[in-house]
This record gives C-alpha cells, sequence and structure tokens, in this order.
C-alpha cells in the first residue's frame, strides 16, 4: 500500500545531486506516493500547478 504522503524537496546551495537521489531513493524504499522537487522560492503559478497535483 502507497502512502498518501506528498513531499516537496526544496534544496540549498550544498546539495550535490548525489544527495537529491539518496532521497529520491528513500521515497521509493518508503513507498511515497507524490514528491516533488522545488526551488526554494516559487513563483504563483508554479505553486498552482503543485497544488493542482496534489488535488489529483
Amino acid at each position: 500500500m502507497q502512502s498518501k504522503l506528498v513531499v516537496l524537496v526544496k534544496h540549498d546551495k550544498d546539495a550535490t545531486y548525489e544527495n537529491v537521489i539518496d532521497v529520491i531513493d528513500e521515497f521509493l524504499i518508503t513507498q511515497v506516493a507524490k514528491y516533488f522537487v522545488v526551488d526554494p522560492g516559487l513563483d504563483p503559478m508554479e505553486t498552482a500547478k503543485i497544488q493542482e497535483q496534489l488535488n489529483n
């Protein structure tokens, strides 16, 4: 059974590609159904798109 948890991943300037892949691997292991890698600052259009995806 997949989790209904939704995670937004915000990286900082010190994050590496390997860090992001490690986090995504953990999502697969823990069966997190929805996750998004987003920039720390979102404009209103991006926020609306994420909200739309969360409602699906």
